[in-house]
């Protein structure tokens, strides 16, 4: 004796299911770039205060500050945060989100560059030619300008042993990640969870 099991509307349940799994993929790509906008926004506000993930850049340096002027922004990097994005990209294996100065797109390679440089640190030759141009700013300071209790025009007299000037590194986005990781996927499982509920998230 045998028992017949019958389903009937396979076929619509069957495409339920499909849908189903559509909206899933759907909101979970959704709950990701919801998140990544708001990492964006972090990034760019941190590297403005100086200090990506709560760890405050290196200083600029006497001669960086006196260049820079009383009116312009004293942090360090302060002119890369407008740079930063996030971006989607299609694979094979579905869809990656961004967050930082983008790879890919419209992103200049120039600024990645030197994006590049200035997390790692790098240095810089002192030639005759940099040697007079310092000089030549120096004295047009005049020695009346002080930062703290050192005369900014002495800055830029370099002396004759000084081969090379160091910029240090200045990490912005493994701090920033490192702070804010646990943070970050805890917000995109109940960015999917609100979503999946019909909330507008």
């Amino acid at each position: 004796m045998s028992t017949n099991f019958i389903v009937k509307n396979l076929k619509e349940f069957q495409k339920a299911l499909e849908q189903a799994d559509k909206d899933r993929i759907k909101a979970a790509q959704t709950a990701v770039k919801v998140e990544a906008h708001r990492l964006m926004k972090g990034l760019r506000e941190e590297i403005k205060a100086g200090a990506p993930g709560g760890k405050p850049f290196s200083p600029l340096s006497l001669i960086a500050q006196a260049r820079k002027g009383k009116k312009a922004a004293k942090t360090p990097l302060a002119r890369m945060a407008p740079l930063v994005r996030y971006g989607t990209k299609q694979t094979e294996n579905g869809m990656t989100v961004s967050v930082g100065f983008q790879t890919y797109g419209t992103f200049s390679p120039r600024w990645l560059y030197l994006v590049e440089q200035h997390q790692k640190g790098f240095t810089r030759p002192v030639t005759d030619k940099m040697r007079e141009a310092l000089i030549a700013m120096g004295a047009r300071l005049g020695r009346s300008r002080t930062a703290g209790k050192k005369r900014v025009s002495n800055a830029f007299f370099l002396k004759k042993t000084t081969t090379q000037i160091d910029i240090p590194a200045r990490p912005i986005i493994e701090p920033f990640w490192d702070a804010h990781k646990q943070e970050a996927e805890q917000n995109i499982a109940l960015n999917f969870y609100r979503k999946m509920r019909g909330e507008r998230i």
